[in-house]
Formats: C-alpha cells, structure tokens, sequence
C-alpha cells in the first residue's frame, strides 16, 4: 500500500500518518453500486441516478455557495428543492421512455403523464378483475 502524508525521521525510520485506502473504498463502492442494481433493477437505478443528482448539486452547488458566505439554511433548503424537482423530471421522463411515449416538447410531457396516471388506474382495475372478467373485458374493449 502506497504511503500519505508518511515522513522519514533523522534515524531514517518511516512514520507514516496515514495509509492509503482509496483502492479499496473505490472497489466497495462499485460493488455497493452493482448490488444495489442486482437487488433493486430500475428501482435501484432510480436511487443510484438520484445519488448521482444530489452529489452534484451537493458538490458544484451547495457547498461552493456556503463557501462563498452565504446563508447555509438557505441554501441547503434551496438544494433541496432543486434535487427533488430535478429527479422527479428525471424519473417521470424515464418512466414515459419506457412505455414508448414519445415527448417532442413541455405539453407532449404534460400529456404523456396524464396517460400514464390513466394507465395505472386502469392497471388498478385490471388486476383486481377475475380472469373471466379480464377476457370478457379485453374481448368487448377489441383490444384481442
């Protein structure tokens, strides 16, 4: 392992302060990465696309402005805001993506979330339907 902030003394001896872990933190943290993707699938996509968000709001916003003397609640609250109101997009695209609905600008986004909260109703009603029903449903709506 390769030495930080180590010093040889006038006897020549090596003191080291600390040891370098950053190899083994990297490799943790890739593998926490993949668990969460194995375990989670697109859920833990999400939270990994969300994370991902957060720091960068954490790192290139937040923290340069505390820096820069202002209010920290302030800001903190205002990030907040922001990574909540950014993921939420992000999400509601890539749910719209997914069901193969195309988005051209803001009201073809407006319109395809309206489409997919009336296709989770409908999911809501179709599930609960017995399978006769399901036939007797799809049959009548032509949908086979």
């Amino acid at each position: 392992m390769p030495l930080i902030n180590g010093e040889i003394n006038l006897a020549g001896e090596i003191i080291v302060h600390d040891i370098d872990r950053s190899g083994y933190i990297i490799i943790l943290f890739v593998l926490f990465l993949l668990i969460i993707l194995i375990v989670g699938k697109i859920q833990g996509l999400k939270a990994i696309i969300a994370f991902i968000i957060t720091m960068l709001a954490i790192f290139f916003f937040m923290l340069p402005q505390i820096i820069n003397g202002h209010n920290a609640i302030f800001i903190t609250i205002l990030t907040s805001v922001i990574v909540i109101i950014v993921s939420l997009i992000a999400f509601a695209i890539m749910q719209i993506q997914m069901a193969g609905i195309e988005i051209k600008d803001f009201w073809s986004f407006i319109k395809a979330n309206e489409d997919l909260d009336e296709l989770y109703v409908f999911s809501k009603k179709y599930n609960k339907m017995s399978p006769q029903e399901k036939v007797i449903f799809l049959t009548e709506g032509h949908i086979i």
